[in-house]
């Protein structure tokens, strides 16, 4: 029981955060740039366009992000767990795999899309 409370709180409640955070600074002016919350790179922050367009972009795949988590979480504790096929310290590893995969292919992709907007 204490997996599905940490599995849920780690993996359910970060990207939510993040797509929350993200999209709420997507709909600012850019008057608030330089605050510490958001999409903060090089490219993102050289006008108010790319900081927009980095923050919604980022928050939608955010969300996505935890499209694909809650749907991993409800596989490995409804089907692989109870038929014995993967162990419950597996299910951790594997999720923050997922996680950081999810990330990392966020961020590569709208920094593709900033170089390209030049």
């Amino acid at each position: 029981m204490d997996n599905i409370i940490i599995n849920v709180w780690l993996f359910i409640a970060i990207p939510l955060l993040m797509s929350i955070v993200c999209i709420s600074m997507a709909n600012s002016k850019g008057d608030n740039r330089n605050s510490g919350a958001g999409y903060r790179t090089k490219r993102s922050m050289e006008s108010p366009e790319n900081w927009n367009f980095a923050n919604r972009t980022f928050g939608y795949y955010s969300i996505g992000i935890l499209i694909m988590e809650l749907t991993a979480l409800v596989l490995e504790h409804k089907v692989l767990i109870p038929k014995k096929i993967i162990l419950t310290e597996q299910i951790f590893y594997i999720n923050i795999i997922l996680l950081i995969a999810g990330t990392a292919i966020g961020i590569i992709i709208i920094e593709l899309r900033l170089r390209m907007k030049k």
